[in-house]
């Protein structure tokens, strides 16, 4: 299966500050995202840019290493399905990249870092146990 880049996420520190200044560059921000720690732009085709003022955790940081670094962007690749990101992630667990985790908005992800400390975000749907 070919990855498809489907968002790209900002680590903000000050989302009003950032807002401001896309919404200056012509990125069409909806007003109502005042005040929220998560902000979803939708682009053209299925692809979307995400700002986020909030760090996802490192589950075991480094020796002498802060709990929480500041994150850049963010790639999201959508794997459509729960197992799918499961088996991408049993496939990439020997490499030390983290636990998949189910989001509270029913989704779930696994956050795996490339070579350079990058974050690299998959991504699929919860499939619900019947």
């Amino acid at each position: 299966m070919a990855l498809q880049l489907s968002m790209v996420g900002l680590a903000v520190k000050d989302m009003d500050r950032s807002l401001e200044l896309y919404r200056r560059l012509g990125l069409a921000v909806p007003q109502e995202s005042e005040g929220q720690p998560h902000i979803e732009v939708k682009m053209q085709g299925d692809f979307t840019l995400f700002f986020d003022t909030r760090t996802i955790p490192r589950e075991h940081p480094a020796v002498g290493e802060a709990e929480e670094k500041p994150r850049g962007a963010i790639f999201e690749y959508y794997l459509k399905t729960q197992a799918a990101v499961e088996a991408k992630y049993a496939e990439l667990l020997g490499y030390g990249y983290h636990a998949p985790f189910i989001f509270s908005n029913g989704m779930c992800f696994a956050l795996v870092e490339d070579p350079d400390g990058n974050p690299i975000l998959l991504s699929g749907d919860v499939e619900h146990q019947g």
